[in-house]
């Protein structure tokens, strides 16, 4: 969870969706663990936001993008974004 907040303080306001919603999903998953339901629901909420920005980004390339394996598994264990 550190490295995730630190890596998002970091990225600031810097336009990298890619880095922020896989920054905001491995968060998430952190604070689910650590039995933290409201954080969790905040950082899941990060992730959904930078995915649908990413999606509308690329939308000739998302496709192939989303389901690199790495990507999948970490959608799946986050729940849909």
């Amino acid at each position: 969870l550190a490295e995730a907040e630190r890596g998002l303080a970091l990225l600031g306001e810097r336009s990298n969706d890619e880095l922020r919603w896989r920054l905001a999903a491995i968060g998430t998953l952190a604070l689910r663990a650590m039995g933290e339901s409201d954080q969790a629901r905040e950082m899941h909420g990060r992730a959904e936001s930078a995915f649908a920005r990413l999606r509308s980004g690329w939308p000739d390339g998302f496709g192939t993008y989303e389901r690199r394996p790495d990507l999948a598994e970490l959608k799946t264990r986050l729940g849909q974004v």
